[in-house]
């Protein structure tokens, strides 16, 4: 593949996803990361992309940013920023390669939900993915050997996922490998939080329903607390993150024995 060609392909994959590795393109052209780099450098001088610690966000269409949702004041979110933007897609990148062939999987409605959809449908197969988000289950259908499966229940909107008794019902019926979770608040003490009543219910099903719980969040979600708990921290096996996260904060998580993998 020539200079010319590989500098295409990757505006076409900005055109799709909101932020790629230099690792991530390395492995995909087969050549070497100073490759890329270079490449990367001559598209930045020409105003194509925009360069990041590790990678590149195109300069032409923005990342598509989701709706911002509640915080703990009951508040909505300001919009969401590049740097926070970035973040949500490195933590569904790095989530992303947890997922094995063959699984079942939960993807909980949420920031960075529909990123990891699309990185799973780009690097996937022979997976069932369940979900309470419309956006999820919307990327995946018709993606071939994924079987895409709603939970059904009350819509909140399309960003907000489905909640309510039906959605319950279905995931007290469900046994998976792994649940990628959401949580507005994460505290140490009072655990994961949300603002949403609604929520409550359909996030510990999910939770029970699954081997392994994988908490996805963004750094700066740790030491806030949302309305009232639906699970103590310690439910959580394994939290991705953005590499922002304090030292501190980590030293915390690990001593209640969950892995904190960093983005």
């Amino acid at each position: 593949m020539t200079k010319e060609e590989r500098q295409a392909t990757i505006r076409k994959m900005l055109e799709e996803e909101p932020f790629v590795t230099v690792a991530e393109l390395a492995a995909r052209f087969d050549t070497s990361e100073s490759t890329i780099r270079r490449d990367l450098a001559e598209m930045a001088l020409e105003g194509v992309i925009r360069r990041t610690h590790g990678g590149a966000i195109s300069q032409i269409t923005s990342p598509e940013v989701e709706p911002s949702f509640p915080e703990h004041t009951g508040e909505l979110r300001p919009e969401v920023s590049r740097s926070e933007t970035e973040e949500l897609a490195r933590i569904a990148i790095t989530s992303s390669r947890l997922v094995n062939e063959g699984e079942t999987i939960i993807i909980d409605a949420g920031p960075g939900a529909l990123q990891l959809a699309r990185r799973i449908k780009a690097t996937r197969s022979n997976l069932a993915v369940l979900t309470n988000s419309i956006e999820v289950a919307l990327e995946l259908s018709g993606v071939f050997g994924v079987s895409a499966i709603l939970t059904g229940g009350l819509v909140r909107g399309l960003q907000g996922g489905l909640a309510g008794y039906v959605a319950e019902q279905t995931l007290k019926g469900m046994h998976v490998d792994k649940v990628f979770l959401t949580a507005p608040g994460i505290d140490p003490t009072r655990g994961l939080t949300t603002s949403h009543l609604e929520e409550i219910s359909i996030k510990q099903a999910m939770i029970q329903s699954a081997r392994e719980v994988i908490l996805l969040a963004e750094h700066h979600l740790f030491g806030k607390v949302a309305l009232v708990p639906f699970a103590p921290l310690s439910a959580v096996h394994k939290i991705v993150t953005g590499r922002e996260l304090p030292a501190a904060a980590i030293s915390v998580i690990a001593r209640m024995g969950i892995e904190t993998i960093l983005a």
